[in-house]
């Protein structure tokens, strides 16, 4: 928390100034005033080079919806002819080109990138593969650390059989982001087509290890077959089951497995153990109305609190399915002691399913001074999709969507993903998505123990945990926790490495809410 405070207080006069002037544009798009955003955003172009981005940005937005979705990134449809649509395209990429050529000084990297990006999806619109390919080449060259670039490009390599290309994005990218599954997924298919196949199941090996992406799976799955390796293999083949569980059902995995070139495969599986992950519910994590207060400390310092609470029990209908869910908050307030120095509320709001595998809808409010940032985020775990809606940070309009891994949480759902697998007994890597960008958190036991808490002695689980990304409250590399040695397994105790130290989050109040809490549910 403390290292957020500190980024705060740095970023906070700038992000105004850019940002404060578009706002109200903003609002209305969230609102779904499309028109009036449009106008106000208009009115802002020719003085703000952010205001210019996001009305590109919203143009292309707009075009998407009307002209569909195009097979190549599974989410842009095919070309809807007609003089209008095109006129109407050929705007879009003029405004672009001129918003990428006036992007200058500090505002360079971010409208530039994001600039390239955006044309090259009014592109991919118009069916103009290479050159989309290129400017998302281009994009990221300016900025090779953000996923949503170079994996669309890495998928658009090979799904044209671009092999050069994706031979120079992969090694950039390894460099840049070896956490990075796709990378190596990629670095596989690579070494497939030389023939290396060993070297391509090492290679998938990797990006399994870091997380078990289905694609990744059923790629390795098939090869390791093909080559004979029956115990890896089956080792996969559990992974799949045991990971993407509520679509892969006996009879498709059966079928699946009459596939490879192994006979009898399908039978050396076995039962699923303790029955269908998916189906086991954990209702103690959720009592409705109770919050849970926690102290933040660096040191002796009071940084302020933390609250999380149930707000609510819903039914979810999705695909004719009706999936049992939790409305759950965080609240982070610094302490008013320092408001003169940095003035900070956080809210964060989770629809989480009692299975705890993922998520389904996560949205965020943050002010920081007089600046803000909205961001709603609802995930499809049927069909592994996300769709991101709001602004963020840097006062740039998001409204898209991703193919996802179908297991995938946000900072909120990780507390109770990480329970689950206290109560279980089975730990490991967590996807988790962070500021529009998928990375992992591995989650490890670390035994048994005592702890005084709220003055009570208390037999906790204690944790270890790593994570590859900065997080909620400026969680970096390392954390360590202790929850409850019980079927409730709830947090107590945690440190978080941050740039700084480390901070101690301790919980100090329990208490029962009985008036709703208002949560950020405006996207």
């Amino acid at each position: 928390m403390l290292r957020r405070f500190v980024w705060a207080l740095l970023i906070s006069l700038p992000l105004f100034a850019i940002s404060g002037p578009i706002l109200p544009a903003l609002h209305k798009w969230l609102a779904g005033d499309v028109a009036g955003s449009l106008e106000l955003l208009e009115r802002q172009r020719m003085v703000n080079p952010l205001a210019e981005l996001n009305l590109q940005i919203a143009q292309v937005l707009l075009l998407e919806r009307e002209l569909g979705s195009y097979p190549f990134l599974g989410q842009y449809g095919a070309l809807a002819a007609g003089t209008l649509q095109n006129e109407q395209l050929a705007d879009s990429l003029h405004w672009l080109s001129m918003c990428i050529e006036r992007a200058s000084a500090p505002m360079a990297e971010a409208p530039r990138s994001l600039g390239k990006l955006y044309q090259a999806r009014a592109l991919l619109m118009r069916a103009d593969t290479l050159q989309a390919l290129d400017l998302l080449e281009e994009a990221m060259r300016i900025n090779p650390h953000p996923q949503t670039i170079s994996n669309p490009l890495m998928l658009g390599c090979l799904c044209y059989s671009d092999w050069r290309r994706l031979e120079n994005v992969t090694q950039l990218q390894k460099r840049e982001r070896p956490d990075n599954p796709m990378v190596w997924y990629s670095l596989a298919e690579l070494a497939i087509r030389e023939g290396a196949n060993e070297r391509a199941l090492e290679h998938l090996q990797t990006s399994i290890d870091i997380y078990p992406l289905e694609r990744a799976l059923l790629r390795g799955i098939r090869l390791a077959a093909s080559m004979h390796r029956q115990p890896l293999t089956l080792d996969w083949l559990h992974l799949l089951r045991y990971r993407y569980g509520h679509t892969w059902s006996n009879a498709r995995l059966r079928e699946f497995c009459d596939t490879l070139e192994l006979p009898g495969l399908f039978g050396m599986l076995g039962p699923v153990p303790g029955g269908n992950r998916w189906q086991r519910k954990y209702p103690q994590f959720f009592p409705v109305g109770r919050e849970w207060v926690y102290k933040a400390r660096y040191g002796i310092i009071p940084l302020g609190q933390l609250v999380v609470g149930v707000r609510g029990h819903e039914v979810v209908e999705r695909d004719s399915t009706q999936i049992e869910a939790y409305r759950v908050y965080y609240k982070i307030d610094s302490n008013p002691i320092y408001r003169l120095l940095i003035d900070l509320h956080d809210t964060y709001e989770s629809l989480i399913p009692a299975h705890c595998m993922a998520n389904l809808e996560f949205n965020i409010n943050s002010v920081i001074a007089e600046s803000q940032y909205e961001l709603n985020y609802k995930f499809d775990i049927e069909r592994g999709g996300l769709r991101i809606r709001g602004y963020n940070q840097s006062g740039i309009l998001l409204d898209d969507e991703y193919q996802i891994a179908r297991e995938m949480v946000d900072g909120l759902t990780l507390l109770f993903a990480g329970r689950r697998q206290v109560v279980e007994r089975e730990f490991g890597p967590v996807l988790t998505i962070v500021d529009e960008e998928p990375h992992r958190t591995v989650i490890e036991d670390d035994g048994r123990d005592w702890q005084r808490i709220m003055g009570q002695r208390r037999a906790v689980r204690k944790l270890h945990g790593r994570a590859d990304y900065d997080g909620l409250a400026g969680l970096t590399g390392e954390f360590w926790g202790a929850l409850s040695d019980d079927e409730e397994a709830l947090p107590l105790y945690a440190r978080f490495q941050i740039g700084l130290g480390k901070i101690t989050l301790e919980l100090s109040e329990i208490r029962e809410q009985e008036a709703s809490v208002e949560g950020p549910r405006r996207p």
